[in-house]
């Protein structure tokens, strides 16, 4: 109690295509840096089950972009796709 803050919460979304961010008071990211001029370093593929993303809905993450093809196009993207948390736990 006291009015002490206990935490602070802080959330970001993302449009594929979307203009007006001058004008919406945010600036927008900065360009990626582009990659070095020769080969990887490495290489690896993983295979994703094609289920994985309903799985992942375990995690409490409704999204229908993640398992509905209808609304993965309506968002900018051919199919759906896999949840940012499941990707991060393929990469490391």
């Amino acid at each position: 109690g006291g009015g002490a803050l206990l935490y602070r919460m802080r959330a970001s979304a993302y449009a594929l295509g979307a203009t007006g961010v001058a004008a919406s008071g945010c600036e927008p990211s900065a360009p990626p840096t582009p990659p070095p001029p020769r080969a990887c370093d490495a290489s690896h593929t993983e295979c994703v089950g094609a289920q994985q993303a309903r799985l992942y809905r375990l995690s409490g993450d409704y999204n229908p972009l993640h398992v509905d093809p209808a609304a993965a196009r309506a968002q900018g993207f051919e199919s759906p796709i896999l949840h940012g948390l499941c990707t991060l736990g393929y990469a490391v």
